[in-house]
């Protein structure tokens, strides 16, 4: 008697576990096979429960009733066998989850097979309800898929859909996956909405462009923000400074941008890309450019400066029109030329050497002593030397007069590399042995430095000779030889009366007549 009892309590347990194990039901045939997770196939029922999993989806209120969640997959997950790809929305409701899949281009998902929906579930889990794109918001009872691929294939639990099954109910016109269908078993069930996750299926891969841009501007297209575009897309970007900026440069990841110096350029789209515009106050001229290994980047033509780099860094040198920092450090003069240096980043770079050139117009109008000339850099609250390794070369090339240089490493140097993240630097020197006005010949004739016959001088040294390239090198060549002309001058009446007569009010009476014709005062 015990042992039928047995045979009849093992048969009991076999015939429920058939039951359990096929208890959802398809219209795609499939023969018999595992499917994974222990997830056998019987005849018609392409899946079937999945043991162990506790779900926490309510049919009828979606996710808003979910006690937990995985985390939201924000990256596209492919599909080997087909190739799409696939991720999951935020809770939403059904219209508002295919809107956001529309936005990344695709639709809610299309189920084709079995092997589909398992690969979905081993890759999002089994354990809540996610929308798809199945439905029959157009004609109760035809069911759909948004994407309007013909229907081949459900896995509706037993008796679903039924429309909630009593009338007066709400109609349930959308199709989730993974809701329990009783003894033990999981598959599709129709719900009347709430708030869910989606899954969407795209068929090529979107990826994002993030924009953003410093003070002083912002991009007008595509505009600001996270836009999504399939793989391959060109991307027309617009940045436009506010009045008294200037666009710099495009920063971030910027390897398939045509030219990362104008405002007006394109990306290409190869993968998830954050840039920022950058604009910065008061600059008139700029140049970026990549190094590799080794290099220097030229911006003598935008900004009288050259960035040697060892290593591999991108660097932007921008020319500043004034003084961006405060006032010029203590017993220094100011050759009021101001360059904006960022590297933003530095993690490939051993050595870095700044080199800010100078013309003899610079030198003559600061009077400062070429030697003493030496690189600054704005430290935040104010106008630091550089240093150690730092100094000034004074062997003229090409239209400038020399450079003051400084090197820069990641430690031992002041500023560090770490520091170029936006750097002011200027040019700052001692002033020069010299009497102030710089008409020393002119002063001695007339013994003194009020005379109004000076002021015409000064004024056509400024206005004239300074802008020219020859006419500094006159002007930078007198400074340097007529002090001690002058001061033998100023010792004999005589001769200081002759320099005035024969030589001083010629030149003066000249400018007087011809005054029209070069001053930018003149009415």
């Amino acid at each position: 008697m015990k042992k039928k009892l047995l045979v009849v309590v093992l048969l009991g347990v076999v015939i429920a576990s058939l039951g359990f194990y096929g208890a959802a039901t398809s219209t795609a045939n499939a023969n018999s096979e595992e499917l994974g997770w222990g997830v056998v196939a019987h005849g018609e029922a392409s899946i079937s429960s999945i043991p162990g999993i506790p779900h926490r989806c309510d049919p009828v209120r979606g996710t808003e009733y979910l006690l937990e969640m995985k985390p939201m997959a924000t990256e596209w997950m492919k599909n080997p066998a087909n190739g799409h790809y696939y991720r999951l929305t935020e809770p939403l409701s059904w219209p508002n989850a295919e809107a956001q899949a529309v936005a990344w281009g695709g639709h809610l998902v299309t189920i084709n097979d079995a092997a589909e929906e398992l690969w979905l579930i081993s890759t999002f889990g089994a354990s809540e309800c996610f929308y798809i794109g199945l439905n029959d918001i157009a004609i109760e009872g035809v069911w759909e898929w948004v994407s309007d691929e013909p229907v081949t294939y459900t896995n509706w639990c037993p008796g679903e859909p039924n429309n909630c099954g009593s009338p007066g109910c709400t109609p349930e016109d959308v199709a989730v996956i993974n809701s329990p269908c009783g003894e033990g078993g999981y598959g599709w069930n129709d719900i009347p909405g709430g708030l869910s996750r989606g899954i969407v299926e795209v068929l090529e891969k979107p990826v994002d462009l993030t924009i953003t841009s410093t003070a002083g501007g912002s991009v007008v297209c595509p505009g600001e923000g996270v836009f999504t575009y399939d793989e391959g897309t060109v991307v027309s970007l617009v940045a436009e400074p506010d009045e008294s900026y200037l666009f710099v440069n495009w920063d971030g990841d910027v390897g398939t941008i045509v030219d990362i110096n104008a405002a007006t350029t394109n990306i290409t789209m190869q993968g998830d890309y954050e840039i920022t515009a950058r604009f910065l106050a008061g600059v008139v001229d700029s140049k970026t450019e990549t190094v590799t290994g080794e290099g220097t980047v030229d911006a003598r033509e935008e900004a009288d400066t050259e960035v040697e780099v060892t290593g591999n860094a991108t660097v932007t040198v921008a020319k500043f029109a004034d003084n961006p920092g405060g006032y010029s450090p203590t017993s220094f003069n100011s050759l009021d030329n101001y360059i904006d240096v960022y590297v933003p980043y530095v993690g490939e770079v051993t050595e870095i050497e700044i080199r800010l050139y100078y013309t003899d117009a610079e030198l003559a109008a600061a009077g400062v002593d070429e030697e003493s000339l030496r690189l600054f850099w704005w430290d935040g609250a104010e106008w630091s030397e550089c240093s150690p390794d730092s100094g000034v070369n004074t062997a003229s090339t090409n239209s400038y007069s020399g450079y003051m240089w400084a090197k820069i490493r990641v430690t031992g140097t002041t500023p560090s590399l770490e520091d170029l993240q936006g750097t002011e630097f200027g040019g700052y020197g001692h002033p020069s042995e010299t009497p102030s006005g710089g008409c020393f010949i002119a002063t001695a004739a007339y013994d003194t430095d009020t005379a109004w016959e000076l002021d015409i001088l000064r004024e056509f040294r400024d206005e004239v000779l300074l802008p020219n390239s020859l006419g500094a090198k006159l002007v930078s060549f007198y400074y340097r030889t007529s002090p001690p002309i002058a001061d033998f001058i100023s010792q004999h009446e005589v001769l200081r009366t002759a320099v005035r007569v024969g030589f001083v009010d010629p030149i003066v009476k000249i400018l007087n007549w011809t005054h029209n014709l070069w001053s930018g005062r003149a009415p």
